[in-house]
């Protein structure tokens, strides 16, 4: 919607309601609903009264300015001259939202990295994502594990499973970041030094 939420008729700023110009059941995508060249801001007053006048289906943006002209002798209507911002489209958001889902598996993968774990499995999508990790400080990696670690095969060897047991953690990628830690272990290693230390006073 445009025209800084006034009617584009009246001006009035209350009682607003969003017109599409070609309407809901004609647009063939689903952009088309959300465009912001398909929307005119009018008082519900003026838009109940033209689904009275053309129904409340099918209605083009000719059946607006024809309703307007006979109605409101508007002939020049300030959305014919177009509008020269960029509208969001589904496509835009839905790109918008795969590049920060990315950037946040980064800086995911970074946290990681920084507590020295190492991610087993799991994509960041979004803050429910499942991801396991495994601690190279409590349980490092042989030789072989870090060949595999890039082909993703950590918890299995050629299919089956490997001989020594791997310790992972599973969690979402929110409780891994709000974790202090990151891992069971890790915060159990703390603990114990923590008591330890008291025990020695």
């Amino acid at each position: 919607m445009r025209f800084n939420f006034r009617c584009v008729v009246t001006g009035e700023t209350a009682n607003l309601v969003c017109h599409h110009l070609n309407s809901w059941d004609w647009c063939i995508t689903v952009e088309g609903r959300y465009d912001i060249n398909n929307g005119v801001v009018v008082t519900k007053e003026i838009h109940d009264k033209f689904h009275k006048v053309y129904g409340g289906g099918q209605n083009t943006p000719s059946q607006f300015n024809d309703f307007l002209k006979k109605n409101y002798n508007l002939t020049e209507n300030s959305w014919q001259h177009g509008n020269h911002e960029p509208s969001l489209t589904t496509e835009k958001l839905q790109e918008r939202r795969l590049t920060q889902a990315q950037q946040l598996h980064e800086s995911l993968l970074k946290l990681i990295k920084s507590r020295n774990h190492v991610l087993v499995s799991g994509v960041y999508e979004n803050s429910t994502s499942i991801i396991e990790v495994r601690c190279l400080i409590h349980n490092p990696l042989s030789p072989e594990e870090e060949d595999d670690i890039s082909s993703s095969k950590v918890n299995q060897k050629e299919g089956k499973e490997s001989v020594v047991r791997i310790i992972t953690h599973k969690t979402t990628a929110t409780n891994y970041k709000k974790s202090k830690t990151g891992m069971p272990c890790c915060g159990r290693a703390i603990q114990s030094q923590v008591t330890a230390y008291h025990n020695t006073l």
